[in-house]
């Protein structure tokens, strides 16, 4: 049975718990407008404190940016990474004795490595493409 967790909502500074959901949004109960999921260890503040609200809201803004800003510092490593092997097995096709079974098996490499890039390459493209939209 999955354990329930908090979900808030800023706009009309409510709190609800529910399911884990993964993927859905929490409607919220008084406006409808979905709501934000929150870590059991985050204190909710009284409905009348706006100003806590507002740093609650913050807080789970600056963490988000956070998350954000690493996932895409992994995935600008992970490109250049993924540049370089293909590189590495362009080189190593082009060396003289290189025999058809390990041809062969460079091929498997270098199809698996571009494979990879594009989808990091798609990925950042509809990252980029939301952000300024």
């Amino acid at each position: 049975m999955p354990s329930n967790t908090n979900h808030v909502c800023f706009h009309c500074r409510t709190a609800v718990r529910r399911a884990k959901t993964h993927g859905q949004a929490v409607p919220c109960p008084e406006c409808g407008r979905p709501c934000t999921r929150l870590s059991y260890k985050l204190a909710i503040p009284p409905k009348h404190q706006p100003k806590a609200w507002q740093a609650l809201q913050n807080k789970i803004q600056a963490y988000h940016a956070g998350q954000a800003a690493y996932a895409d510092q992994m995935q600008q490593r992970n490109k250049a990474e993924l540049q370089q092997r293909i590189a590495r097995i362009k080189q190593q096709a082009k060396q003289p004795g290189c025999g058809s079974k390990e041809h062969e098996h460079l091929s498997r490499q270098l199809a698996e490595a571009r494979q990879k890039l594009g989808q990091i390459q798609r990925q950042q493209y509809i990252s980029h493409t939301l952000e300024h939209s």
